[in-house]
Parts: structure tokens; sequence; C-alpha cells
């Protein structure tokens, strides 16, 4: 009698899983099923053993019974080729769902992509966010497809805390958190890498400022916002001056926050200049430039 050896036993969609089994018809051909679906084929060797090293990747495959997504039991079957009413061997595996986020941190006003994986099927999920043993806080929703899959996308809410949290799903029909092994989530609050700054520019002259200095910036965040640029002028290595504008950036959107510079006395200076909220939360990389103010050319 045949017989088939599988490893691991459990696992989720895109689980790589190893095959063994012997009794098989020496020379036969066989193709391997997972729940129905074909995922691999083989030519048993000389002895009628499977051949050394045969692995297959778990298909997308919804999952169902009392357990849902906690657990499925599922049968892989090898069977000769072409003789569907005939089974040479099977093993049990229990498919578990699973969902994979883009991105192991994320800062406020961030997108995050969240992709759901052998979950029931045609289903309506609450995508949340599990801090501890606090309550779960809705961020996204998602509807699976005929296989159990499907995918979401949140954007950062101010509302949560900077820490680590699981994400989680949950099936509404049930009312259960439904992974048996959720990702983390770093939340960081507002990140430093929130805005880019570009190269400055200037010093120009401008009729209402004699030397102005334009700090581009652009936002990786996916919603608008209002950042206060702060500059501070330092003059032989200590601080000497600090001097502050708004820029508006829409999601995803750059902006040119102009600084102005005319009380500063003539000669050479250096700068440091980086982008905050409005409740001072620092949401850029601090730049640094030279700067030198010249004195005024007299007129005719």
């Amino acid at each position: 009698m045949a017989t088939l050896r599988i490893s691991p036993r459990s696992g989720t969609v895109g689980t790589r899983v190893s095959v063994k089994g012997a009794g098989f018809r020496a020379r036969g051909r066989y193709e391997i099923e997972f729940g129905g679906i074909e995922v691999g084929r083989f030519e048993a060797d000389a002895r009628g053993s499977v051949p050394a090293g045969l692995r297959f990747a778990v298909p997308d495959l919804a999952t169902s019974g009392e357990r849902g997504e906690l657990g499925t039991p599922i049968q892989v079957t090898v069977r000769p080729r072409g003789e569907t009413d005939h089974v040479g061997a099977s093993a049990p595996f229990e498919l578990r769902a699973s969902i994979v986020v883009d991105q192991r941190s994320a800062g406020t006003g961030f997108k995050v992509r969240v992709t759901g994986r052998g979950l029931l099927p045609e289903e309506f999920y609450y995508v949340t966010s599990v801090l501890g043993d606090g309550p779960d806080v809705a961020v996204a929703q998602m509807t699976t497809g005929p296989r159990g899959a499907g995918q979401a996308e949140f954007v950062v809410p101010p509302t949560l805390e900077p820490n680590e949290y699981e994400i989680q799903m949950k099936n509404m029909r049930g009312h259960y958190l439904s992974l048996r092994d959720p990702p983390s989530l770093g939340l960081l609050g507002y990140s430093s890498s929130s805005l880019v700054a570009g190269s400055p520019e200037g010093p120009a002259s401008r009729p209402y400022c004699s030397a102005l200095v334009t700090l581009p910036f652009k936002s990786r965040l996916s919603v608008p916002i209002v950042a206060s640029v702060y500059a501070v002028i330092y003059k032989g290595g200590r601080p000497c001056r600090i001097t502050s504008t708004a820029v508006n950036l829409a999601a995803g959107g750059s902006g040119e926050a102009p600084i102005c510079f005319a009380t500063v006395a003539t000669g050479s200076y250096r700068v440091t200049a980086f982008a905050a909220t409005m409740t001072g939360a620092i949401i850029s990389e601090a730049i640094s430039f030279p700067l030198t103010i010249e004195a005024p050319s007299p007129g005719p």
C-alpha cells in the first residue's frame, strides 16, 4: 500500500510543503492535489518512491467548516495520472488563514496595504488593530473572493497611540477575531520621514524680503497636512536666531516653504531647518546649509 508523508502538516496559503512517499507503482506517473486543486506532478522512481526534494506551494483556497479561519482540514492526495476516481495515497493538512501587511512599521498618515488569503469565501471582514488585551479598533474593510482572498488599504489614523499592534481580521457573521498567527505593525505616530526636504533655493531678493530662501518639501502622507517649517540660524557654531513659516501639502503632494532672513545682519551663517506638525511632532529629517547675507547694493 502506498504511503504519503508531508511536512509541515499545517500552514497558510503559499506555504512550501515537502512530499515523501513510497509503495507507488515503479516509474508510475502521478499528480498531487490539494483540496481538489492540482499542485504538482511526479514520476515514481524504480522502487516506487516519490523523488527526493519534491515540494508544492499551498494554493489559494478558502477556509470552511466550524473552525473557519482558525484551521480547516484539507486532504493532500496523490492520484495516478488520468485516473480521477483512484487515490494512491493521502495525508491531512490544516489550512490556516493569513494576512500580510506591506510594511513592518508606519507613521500617522501613511497608507498600509493588507492582503488576506485562506479566509472564508465571499465574506465581509473588518481589518482591525489590536493592542495587548485592549479592544480591537477597525481600520479597514475587506470583501473576499470565491477562493477566500482579498485586499484592503487603510491610512494610519492619529487616534492610535504609537505602539506595536496586531493586525487582525474580524468576520462579522461570527463576531470573532479570526487569525491564529496575526502579523504585527509598529505605529510610530508621525514619522521623521513623513516629509522629504529638497535642496534649498536662494537667497533671492523679493520686494517684501531682501533675503528669501525657499525650501521645497514633498509629502509621503496619504492625507493633506499643514506643516510648520523651522529654521535655526547659527553664527560661529552658536544659534543666534530662529524663524518659521508654514507650508500646505496635499496628500502625496509637493510644496515650498519660503523663509525670510531679512532681519538677519550681513555675514556668513549656517542654517538647520526641519518641519513639524502644528502640535510639535517632528515630521522631516533636519537639513543643513550655508547662508550668506550680503549688504544691499547702494542705490544709484
